[in-house]
């Protein structure tokens, strides 16, 4: 499937300077990686590799640009899409991955959250945020913020591109978004799921995804809220009354319909098929999760929050089998990073997890997990202690920069 665009001369040349000269970085922990204005040497530092940054805006804008179908897509690119190598295993009889590898290294942990206009990705996002240790980030909102900066040299193709209902070029959505996941994360730690809500939209995001966010980022699920059009035009005119966005109105409206009908439904399938092409890989347990959105709204987060808890499951009980290997290897540290820090005022740390702990032995068994909150926990199980079968509960609580540690225990006969 092809189409053709036609621009201004003009519109071009601003286009391509705005991008040359922006100055928004896409690399991690202060690495500078940024479209530099250098019309010798125009290039995105990733990874210590570089592609012309120039190539890609003369690529894009030829007059016919070629949007491949799913059979087309490019599988060695979704690959990229993979989280890092982790590994299936069992906690007393409950299946987990190990995400010690996964939060160790440099890596956004993703969650792609899509559907139509109106579907409720937004609101879903907030309640996630607001109930669980994510992050909500909507390419869309970035970009309409980025277009009231009135120094932004984005401002007026982002305009011009959401009014028109159509997709913003790739590479700016990816920079505003890098930027803020780093923000965030430097504010709120590591141990984080960032719900990018929006994205990708077309072939065009996701191949871009998988060229520029392979190396930092990586897919740890597909949200897909499914809604009748003709609920999503209600939504839609509903929220336009009071909403003030430009682009909520009748003839924005239909074109953004047709561009999720056209570009983001094919995308859905594609990730689909990938998912499930990929399904028996140990390292790739992502997959697509269809959730109705024509329903009651209370309905709609009980099937969000489905697949939440079974993500924040691998962090929890992975914390837990860290914290119980430290009290066998007597790794005090570790031990101490665990818990809560209100254990440990004026006493010892060793003196405190060998008075609490006794020796502990993994022969585990029964363990069950309590989702109180999307950050609070319950973690049960049971096993042999000093020589006498025991119950342990201990509740794990996400605190902030600090991740997941156990702010309480307990252990009866």
């Amino acid at each position: 499937m092809t189409f053709s665009l036609f621009y201004k001369k003009e519109s071009l040349v601003r286009f391509i300077m705005a991008s040359l000269s922006a100055s928004i970085f896409l690399g991690r922990h202060g690495a500078a990686r940024a479209f530099l204005a250098t019309p010798t040497f125009t290039s995105v530092l990733r990874g210590g590799s570089e592609f012309s940054a120039l190539h890609v805006q003369q690529q894009r804008f030829t007059t016919s640009t070629t949007i491949y179908s799913t059979a087309h897509a490019q599988p060695e690119l979704l690959k990229t899409l993979i989280a890092p190598k982790l590994t299936q295993k069992s906690f007393g009889g409950l299946s987990y991955m190990d995400t010690r590898s996964a939060t160790s290294k440099e890596f956004f942990r993703v969650l792609f959250v899509l559907g139509g206009p109106g579907a409720g990705k937004g609101t879903q996002s907030a309640l996630m945020e607001e109930h669980y240790p994510t992050v909500h980030l909507s390419v869309g909102e970035l970009l309409r913020n980025e277009q009231t900066k009135e120094n932004s040299p984005f401002r007026e193709i982002i305009q011009t591109y959401l009014v028109a209902g159509q997709i913003v070029p790739v590479e700016i959505s990816l920079s505003l978004l890098q930027h803020a996941m780093r923000e965030k994360e430097q504010q709120q730690g590591r141990q984080l799921i960032f719900l990018v809500d929006g994205f990708p939209r077309n072939y065009d995001n996701l191949n871009g995804w998988c060229d520029v966010m392979s190396e930092v980022a990586a897919l740890w699920g597909v949200l897909v809220y499914q809604c009748p059009l003709n609920v999503l035009e209600e939504r839609i005119l509903k929220r336009a009354k009071d909403s003030g966005r430009s682009d909520d109105n009748l003839e924005s409206l239909r074109k953004r319909f047709q561009t999720f009908v056209g570009e983001t439904i094919p995308i859905v399938e594609t990730l689909r098929d990938a998912s499930t092409a990929t399904a028996e890989h140990e390292s790739s347990q992502w997959c697509v999760t269809d959730i109705s959105g024509d329903q009651p709204l209370q309905d709609v987060w009980l099937a969000t929050q489905a697949v939440l808890n079974q993500l924040i499951l691998h962090d929890v009980v992975t914390a837990n089998v860290a914290l119980l290997e430290s009290i066998e290897n007597d790794d005090v540290t570790t031990y101490q990073s665990l818990c809560d820090h209100l254990w440990f005022e004026g006493k010892d740390v060793a003196e405190v997890m060998q008075a609490q702990e006794g020796k502990s032995q993994m022969n585990v068994r029964d363990a069950q997990l309590d989702v109180i909150s999307g950050r609070h926990v319950a973690l049960s199980y049971r096993r042999m202690f000093e020589g006498v079968d025991v119950c342990e509960k201990r509740i794990w609580m996400h605190q902030g920069i600090h991740g997941w540690r156990n702010v309480h225990f307990s252990r009866t006969p």
